[in-house]
């Protein structure tokens, strides 16, 4: 809900305490990754706008690694077509990370 109301820090916020709490199963976990990725995504995407490149490009990291987790739950409960689309989402990640890249390096 945070993060559709463009509250992104505080959905991130969130989904940082739900996974402190104890044994989250792993279908909660891979759904909880591929939120709190998104938000992260969200954060690298205000580089359109804002350009704080080095932060964007942490956030682009930090959704990279929940991104990855995603990635090995769905793999590890078979989940082909959700490992898939965690796959999908890595590729287009990179792509926002050239996207940052250029804008930094072009901007000097």
């Amino acid at each position: 809900v945070e993060l559709f109301k463009g509250n992104i820090e505080v959905a991130i916020s969130l989904l940082n305490k739900a996974f402190e709490l104890p044994d989250i199963p792993k279908k909660e976990l891979f759904y909880g990754h591929l939120d709190r990725a998104d938000a992260f995504q969200k954060l690298a995407e205000r580089c359109d706008d804002l350009p704080k490149y080095e932060d964007c490009l942490g956030a682009v990291d930090k959704a990279e690694g929940d991104y990855l987790q995603s990635l090995k739950i769905a793999e590890s409960l078979g989940w082909t077509g959700l490992a898939t689309a965690a796959r999908g989402f890595l590729e287009r990640l990179e792509l926002r990370r050239q996207l940052i890249l250029w804008a930094r390096d072009g901007s000097r």
